[in-house]
Parts: C-alpha cells; structure tokens; sequence
C-alpha cells in the first residue's frame, strides 16, 4: 500500500516524517491552502517521492515549480481536463487526478481520465477542493468499475487501520494522509504518523 503524508511545510518537520519511511509526501502549491508551500526551501533527503499539489494552475507554472522542487508526480484538484494531465505525463511526472466523492458522485466521470493519468484520488466533498478533514462512505467505492489504481484520501485517522486494511477494492492502492495527523495546519505529529503506519504494515 503506497502511504502518502500530504501538507509538509516545515523543512525540519519534512526531515523527521522522512525517518518513518513514508513511500510520498505532498507539497501544496494552492494559496488558498492553509498549508500553502510559501517559499519554502527545495532541499529534503530523497527517500520518499515528491508530490506537489495543485488546483487548476497553468502548466507552465505547474512545470516550473516541478523543475524546482524535483517533484515525482503532481495531483490535480482542479477542473484540469484529460488532455492537460496527459501533456503532464509527456513531461515524464506522474499524474494523480483527485475526485471529490459524495453519495451523488458518478464514478463514471473518471473513464474519460483513464488514458491519461496513473492514479485517482477519491477525496471527501467539501468547501475546500481536498483538506476536509472528513472522510466518506467508502462502501460508495464499490460503484468504481474502473482499471485506474487509486489513493484514497479524506479525514484518514489512526482508528482506521483496521478498516483499510480490510478494503478489499482491486484497485485500492493507497491512502493519503494529511489533518488527522497534525499539532496544527502543516506541522505533522511523527510519533503518531510512525504508529499509524508500523501498523499498518504489519
């Protein structure tokens, strides 16, 4: 199961989250983030793989801050239509497209995406395009018929290891992680990320 930690902002932080092995972690490059990269510095240790964040930004600037950031892949929150994630693919990053899911959501609207990016992401509906801090129903993910590998995000706490572990989806292939794992908006709890995963890799 690949375990992503989404909302770094502190370098030293970064540095200490690194140490629990994460397989990625997520920089957010949306200014109305609360957990907005603003400025922060490029360097980290390369044991887990960059993601950067963003919402509806223009591919130039999505490139760029790839550029700096030696990011892997980027995860898309946005309105961003297939053939704009598949030019980001041709520039060799891996594309994650995020989808909001409530009890109305049609799974279906992912088929279009299908050839153009290498996982979903199945995030909560709420004000904010990803952060709610909630999670959904997750039996809705039985209605995903698709052949897309997908991360599943949305108010994940420690008292979930043992529902994910028995989410049983074909296509489940990850979690990503983010508010329930903070001391405030940004700075990540260690101890408690480290016991989170420990067990859920046992």
């Amino acid at each position: 199961m690949i375990i992503k930690v989404c909302g770094m902002t502190d370098q030293q932080n970064l540095n200490d989250l690194l140490q629990v092995q994460p397989d990625w972690f997520g920089m957010i490059f949306y200014p109305d983030s609360k957990r907005y990269m603003l400025n922060p510095s490029p360097e980290s240790a390369a044991s887990a793989r960059r993601i950067g964040v963003f919402v509806n930004a223009s591919k130039e600037t999505i490139l760029s801050t790839a550029e700096h950031f030696e990011l892997y892949g980027v995860q898309l929150h946005g309105n961003e239509e297939p053939a704009f994630c598949s030019e980001l693919q041709k520039e060799q990053l891996l594309v994650i497209k995020a989808f909001s899911v409530d009890h109305d959501f049609d799974f279906g609207v992912t088929d279009a995406y299908a050839a153009h990016v290498d996982y979903f992401l199945f995030d909560t509906k709420g004000l904010m395009p990803g952060g709610n801090g909630v999670p959904f129903n997750w039996q809705l993910l039985d209605k995903y018929e698709g052949t897309i590998p997908f991360l599943l995000a949305g108010g994940i706490g420690p008292e979930h290891v043992e529902l994910l572990k028995d989410l049983k989806h074909r296509k489940f292939t990850g979690i990503d992680i983010n508010s329930r794992f903070e001391t405030s908006p940004g700075k990540k709890n260690i101890k408690k990320i480290k016991v989170f995963i420990d067990e859920l890799r046992s």
